[in-house]
């Protein structure tokens, strides 16, 4: 990844670009003067070194490689009963993040029974908004998210571009054709940012559908998109903000799931590019200077990253090199990371010992981390397949729960006020939401959301 100092076509870059043997393979539209290189196999290194030198760049670096995968971490709680049968009316009565009347999760012999009250009050809030179209939520995921899924496919962006006319003329989403010109063909409801293993050439495309293998990550970010948009209806869950339109992403198809901090610049400048105002971010990636620099440039245009702070039960930054963006919650005013809660108001615990030598939990860090939400056994959406005793529902939980609950709220806010800052969005999450004992010393605000206070306050 390289920011000249000028054009990239400059006769002098294209010059020696060419004696590299590198070409472009990407350049943002918001930053202009940002590329991501095609290098010859071996020699990254040696591009990015000789490139440094030249008086016409601002920074070269190699696009690292993967960060970490939030999804692996056992963040599903104790074993819970499975949910009821699609059809019934009561999915919602154990969402306890949209009302705990200490109802028990996780099933006859090791539920848990909830705090009443210790919950987001999403009831009084939704008497106030269940989201506008005009507000777009991304998912930054890494494989990708079931878009035909019923409770999700009504609050789906769609680009407007790219809803156009195959080669007979016959209306068609997909029609193989880059209809707006945005070098992306049928990005109709979002982005695939993938990587040619044998070339490293980025990969662009609309195709953000979850991949097939055996692997839990493939419904990640489906059970993530249907905590922020799944439909009200009295046969499934109820996500935060089904009235805003969801954008999704796939940022890598197949295990090892190696993202880069490329495919997560790229995807970010695609959602800032395309109007999004908040996006998720349930994984990670190392540092680089592309990444913050168009992190920087979303805030500037009223973008809000809301990072999941991770499931070690560490303090965030001990042991968290490669943990971008979510480190940047205390330093850059568009990152909001989220801390996980249980059904008792507590930061959420999960089996296994971690690697700060206890028992998994949410991350937490009072310098970094800005508040909590709820991140244990919530009740989401999974991928669909043929199954017929596939229920499409499934208990989901860590800080890749929580985020989406945050960013939905967000979401629900800039409805109705979407003229708010990052800044301002941030301090009214601070003014309204819930002190509580458990968060004292772990996040800057010591505080849980509260969505009724953060709409009507």
């Amino acid at each position: 990844m390289v920011r000249f100092l000028n054009d990239p076509s400059a006769e002098t870059n294209t010059a020696i670009l060419k004696s590299l043997g590198a070409e472009i393979s990407w350049q943002s539209t918001l930053i202009p003067t940002l590329v991501v290189l095609k290098c010859p196999l071996g020699n990254a290194k040696m591009v990015t070194t000789v490139l440094s030198l030249s008086p016409d760049v601002k920074y070269a670096e190699q696009a690292s490689g993967p960060g970490k995968d939030l999804s692996l971490n056992p963040c599903s709680g104790p074993v819970a009963a499975p949910p009821p049968p699609v059809g019934t009316p009561d999915l919602k009565l154990l969402q306890w993040a949209i009302k705990n009347t200490g109802q028990v999760i996780g099933g006859d012999t090791n539920g848990v029974a909830g705090t009443v009250g210790a919950d987001m009050r999403m009831e009084t809030a939704w008497a106030i908004t269940t989201g506008s179209s005009d507000i777009i939520v991304a998912c930054a995921e890494r494989a990708g998210v079931d878009i035909t899924h019923h409770e999700i496919v009504n609050s789906l962006w769609t680009n407007p571009g790219e809803t156009g006319l195959d080669l007979q003329g016959h209306s068609k989403e997909t029609n193989g054709i880059d209809d707006d010109n945005d070098g992306i063909i049928d990005d109709v409801h979002g982005i695939a940012v993938l990587t040619d293993d044998s070339t490293g050439e980025i990969l662009l495309s609309g195709n953000v559908s979850p991949n097939t293998a055996p692997d839990v990550r493939r419904d990640h970010g489906t059970s993530v998109a249907g905590i922020i948009s799944a439909a009200h209806s009295n046969s499934g869950t109820w996500g935060i903000a089904p009235g805003c339109r969801l954008l999704s992403s796939k940022l890598n198809v197949s295990p090892p799931f190696e993202d880069t901090t490329a495919n997560a610049t790229i995807a970010l400048d695609f959602f800032v590019r395309k109007g999004a105002r908040v996006s998720t971010w349930a994984f990670t990636v190392p540092y680089s200077d592309a990444f913050a620099d168009m992190i920087e440039y979303a805030g500037s245009h009223n973008h809000i990253l809301v990072p999941s702070a991770g499931n070690e039960g560490c303090m965030l930054g001990n042991i968290h090199a490669q943990y971008y963006p979510a480190l940047l919650g205390g330093s850059y005013k568009n990152v909001i990371t989220v801390a996980a809660l249980d059904n008792r108001d507590c930061l959420a615990e999960y089996p296994l010992i971690g690697p700060c030598g206890v028992q998994n939990a949410s991350n937490y860090n009072s310098d970094i981390v800005y508040c909590a939400a709820p991140g244990w056994l919530n009740l989401s959406i999974h991928r669909f397949t043929t199954d017929p005793n596939n229920q499409y529902y499934e208990w989901f939980g860590g800080t890749s729960a929580a985020a989406p609950h945050v960013a939905g709220a967000i979401a629900l806010l800039l409805s109705i006020h979407p003229e708010l800052t990052p800044i301002q969005v941030r301090n009214r999450i601070a003014a309204t939401g819930r002190a509580l004992p458990s968060l004292a010393g772990k996040t800057i605000t010591g505080k849980a959301i509260d969505v009724y206070h953060l709409l009507a306050d």
